[in-house]
């Protein structure tokens, strides 16, 4: 190959893999690429409980004492690039309008006709949060062409996210009193109702405690048997000393009839052999009426601590977002970084040439 075509195997790549887009990125960069300016800054969830009082100041700032969850942080962060955030911002400060009025970048470019998904897609890039997992601190940026309407949207960003965590967790805390407080008003309902099914009973059966009167009938029922025992063993002592007919045992015989008269009918007003006002019978409803109601007070009591309890519970769950610093108005354009980008984008290219060349050596090598 003679050098006049070596030289022109050489320079022709060269000038296509490396000069050429060299120069159009240059172009980009000089001409076409407009400044965007950053406004940031830094936020955390912290708690409104009790523990965050027991650490410093800077310590709750800093997201120290787990006043707040990772996940709490995260979620805000997807309600700072969601949908329902973009829509505000174009309520309120018309943010499609800002960027529809930049024409010349091509990258950076947003149609007055572009479709709902593309200008989500443009806000993702426009709009960014990052967690430091190390403090807690969610770092949130916001790019525009304006330095001062960078500010505007990143402070209107942050009064919504405010909005936005106090409603989750009010909205919590407020779900918790009133599932405890439905707790509670069941609860009182049914201890009324057992309360008024017990009193009702005593006023319908004219007895204030039925089970003691069947224990004081029972206990009734035990004297007159031992008496009637009593009676029998002198019965069996007088007829083995007195005569059949004697006054002694006719009188004990007698008085031992009129016991077991006395103490069948005793046995028959507590047993139940028909009917439902045998004692027995008021004795096991009014044990099930008591134990509803001890149960259903119980139960309310209980009730009762709970919504103390989901008071103080809803307490430590309120959340509010701490302005760690300000969103601040920059001077200077952040983007594009037009130096770095055109310095990284040359050695890019240059590396890109080299496994040309080191590609079409070998091709050449294999040919000859």
């Amino acid at each position: 190959m003679s050098e006049r075509k070596k030289s022109f195997y050489f320079k022709a790549p060269f000038l296509i893999i490396v000069v050429f887009p060299f120069l159009i990125s240059v172009l980009y960069y000089v001409v076409l690429a407009a400044d965007r300016y950053v406004s940031s800054s830094e936020v955390v969830i912290r708690s409104g409980g009790n523990e965050s009082s027991r650490l410093p100041g800077l310590a709750v700032l800093l997201g120290a004492g787990n006043t707040t969850s990772r996940e709490e942080t995260l979620y805000l962060g997807a309600y700072l690039k969601s949908p329902d955030m973009l829509k505000i911002l174009n309520d309120k400060l018309s943010w499609k309008e800002h960027f529809t009025r930049n024409k010349s970048d091509p990258l950076f470019w947003l149609s007055d006709d572009s479709p709902s998904d593309d200008v989500f897609e443009f806000y993702k890039r426009m709009v960014s949060a990052h967690l430091d997992d190390v403090t807690g601190l969610l770092r949130v940026e916001v790019q525009s062409y304006d330095p001062e309407y960078s500010q505007l949207v990143l402070t209107t960003i942050l009064a919504e996210s405010e909005k936005f965590v106090n409603e989750i967790s009010h909205r919590m805390a407020r779900d918790q009193m009133e599932f405890a407080k439905g707790e509670l008003e069941k609860s009182l309902i049914s201890y009324n109702a057992a309360t008024d099914n017990l009193i009702s009973f005593q006023a319908k059966t004219k007895t204030f405690d039925a089970q003691g009167n069947a224990k004081g009938r029972a206990e009734v029922i035990y004297e007159i048997e031992a008496t009637v025992i009593r009676d029998r063993a002198t019965l069996a002592t007088y007829e083995n000393t007195l005569s059949p007919n004697s006054p002694q045992i006719r009188q004990i015989k007698s008085r031992i009839k009129g016991t077991e008269q006395q103490l069948q009918a005793e046995r028959s007003k507590l047993l139940v052999d028909a009917g439902a006002n045998r004692l027995n019978v008021l004795a096991a409803d009014y044990r099930n009426l008591t134990i509803q109601a001890a149960i259903a007070e119980e139960t309310y009591k209980v009730n009762i601590s709970a919504v103390e309890n989901a008071r103080i519970e809803a307490t430590k769950k309120i959340r509010s977002l701490v302005t760690v610093s300000t969103p601040s108005l920059s001077e200077l354009a952040a983007f594009p970084r037009k130096i770095y980008n055109l310095i990284t984008i040359f050695i890019v290219l240059l590396i890109i040439f080299g496994i040309y060349r080191f590609v079409a050596a070998t091709v050449e090598d294999h040919r000859d």
